[in-house]
């Protein structure tokens, strides 16, 4: 049986991601697995993530649109909302809240 997060537990899950940010690649995509997100060669529906080169997509269930992460290096360059059926950007923004996948 799959308990439900009190609100309180689930906003304080929450991680900020902004542009300038630093982004450790390998520790961001490890967490985001342990938080219960699957990866994916293409990100479709909340609670996925994928990688390539990059770019590093993932659609919190927080979110009404996934995000496409882009990274200069080790440090975010930008953050954009996608349309996960044509894969194509259309808003940036500065910052984001990320949770976990499921409650």
């Amino acid at each position: 049986m799959q308990k439900t997060l009190p609100v309180r537990e689930m906003r304080a899950a929450l991680r900020p991601i902004g542009e300038g940010q630093p982004f450790d690649l390998n520790k961001v995509l490890a967490s985001w697995v342990g938080w219960g997100y699957e990866a994916a060669a293409v990100v479709e529906t909340a609670g996925q993530f994928s990688r390539r080169g990059g770019i590093v997509d993932i659609w919190p269930p927080n979110l009404r649109k996934p995000l496409r992460i882009e990274l200069f290096g080790d440090e975010i360059d930008s953050l954009r909302s996608f349309d996960p059926s044509t894969q194509r950007t259309f808003a940036q923004i500065p910052h984001a809240w990320i949770g976990p996948a499921s409650e």
